[in-house]
């Protein structure tokens, strides 16, 4: 595949120039980085050459913009406390997202991390991972104004599912 990683040879990027005593790491999150890959990849929840692809798949402006351990790690697209919908989508194959979920707006507490999408691998098309969350629905929001008001739902929703409000 033609792409920003197959640079080699090519012209305009400048001259490499070796940093004296390079870290392994410039930053702790680097580490972390490579850490949880290596452990997701002992778990077998993804292979090496699929790493790669995702990782050379990017465009072009954002696989040249990050540097080598931020292609390892998308970030999350929400953080702890944004609010956000769940989409209003209605599936042919397998989906973790509740239907009573669908549509309705809750608030992210807490990230888990990037996990196999069961969507995806259920057809088997591929592992696919993407950032898991933690949201939170006030039971009126989910089922009316006649729900108890101290009620509280929780899910795990994967990226995908998931919108801002």
């Amino acid at each position: 595949m033609n792409g920003a990683a197959d640079m080699g040879g090519m012209h305009g990027f400048g001259q490499v120039q070796p940093e004296e005593n390079e870290p392994v790491f410039h930053a702790e999150w680097e580490g972390h980085s490579f850490a949880l890959n290596m452990v997701t990849g002992v778990a077998k929840l993804w292979n090496l050459d699929a790493f790669r692809f995702k990782r050379e798949s990017l465009p072009p402006p954002q696989y040249l913009n990050l540097s080598y351990y931020g292609l390892w790690t998308a970030p999350a697209l929400f953080k702890v406390g944004d609010t956000v919908r769940a989409k209003n989508m209605h599936p042919q194959t397998h989906t973790r997202l509740p239907r009573y979920a669908r549509g309705h707006v809750g608030e992210v507490v807490r990230i888990v991390g990037c996990h196999v999408f069961p969507d995806s691998n259920a057809s088997n098309a591929g592992e696919d991972p993407h950032w898991l969350y933690t949201v939170r629905f006030n039971g009126r929001e989910l089922w009316g104004a006649d729900s108890d008001p101290t009620l509280r739902v929780c899910i795990e929703a994967w990226e995908p599912y998931l919108e801002p409000a």
